[in-house]
């Protein structure tokens, strides 16, 4: 289960992820804010347990959507390539593969994005790399490899 919540203590919501019929444990379901931003909202969880979300900026002006995986969250601007016209703005869903849905814009018009991961290292190899956002075939595979 996914979802929002104030923490004790707190001004803010945070995004959290327990286990379905079970109160939110705020020393492990918390999964924090990205750096600058002051809230998240959980919106989406996949089998593995990977939430997908948006973050408030400190001063309220943008959201940014966000990936939890592995214990650690990231921006999803971040992992897209710099210069693809892009900025994307909610996160609402995320599939088994690994797959994320959501909003955002496109050379400044409001647009829906489907982000797909690389799966396999042969979706790396013969220039794949690029389809995916990777600087070269080495960082493609080592994503593969470990999510990173």
């Amino acid at each position: 289960m996914v979802g929002y919540a104030y923490i004790s203590g707190d001004v803010a919501n945070h995004a959290f992820r327990t286990a379905a019929n079970r109160p939110i444990n705020p020393a492990t379901d918390d999964l924090g804010t990205l750096a600058g931003t002051w809230a998240s909202f959980g919106l989406g969880i996949n089998a593995s347990g990977q939430v997908v979300g948006y973050a408030l900026t400190s001063d309220n002006a943008a959201t940014l959507p966000f990936l939890y995986s592995g214990g650690v969250i990231y921006d999803l601007n971040n992992l897209i390539p710099v210069r693809s016209g892009w900025d994307l703005i909610v996160a609402y869903g995320i599939n088994y593969a690994g797959q994320i849905v959501g909003i955002g814009t496109h050379n400044g018009l409001d647009r829906p994005f489907l982000l797909t991961p690389a799966q396999s290292k042969e979706q790396c190899k013969k220039g794949g790399w690029k389809n995916f956002g990777f600087k070269n075939q080495g960082q493609c595979i080592q994503f593969v490899n470990t999510g990173k």
